[in-house]
């Protein structure tokens, strides 16, 4: 099997079924998945078909079901400033 030409066929639904934007879905990828690797992010939302900014998903967040800030200071890169969009950028940011 050849790396370089994988594609996404699927993708896990990490959330409980209700409705809403499909940006809280990609919040729990962000977070869990790609842990602030932006071009992992990136392809993930390549493969998916859409984009979803970081601004976007940072305001997911803060309300997810799963929010766990200090859980992600801990586990995640610190942004290079103290400003949530800073934040946002590194968490979210894609390549």
């Amino acid at each position: 099997m050849d790396p370089s030409r994988w594609t996404l066929s699927g993708l896990f639904d990490f959330e409980p079924a209700m409705l809403g934007d499909r940006a809280y879905e990609f919040v729990a990828v962000g977070l869990f998945v790609s842990r602030g690797d932006p071009r992992l992010l990136g392809r993930v939302m390549a493969a998916y078909g859409r984009t979803f900014s970081p601004h976007e998903l940072m305001a997911h967040t803060l309300p997810h079901v799963y929010s766990n800030l200090p859980w992600y200071f801990r586990e995640l890169p610190a942004p290079p400033e103290d400003t949530l969009d800073s934040l946002a950028e590194t968490w979210f940011g894609s390549a």
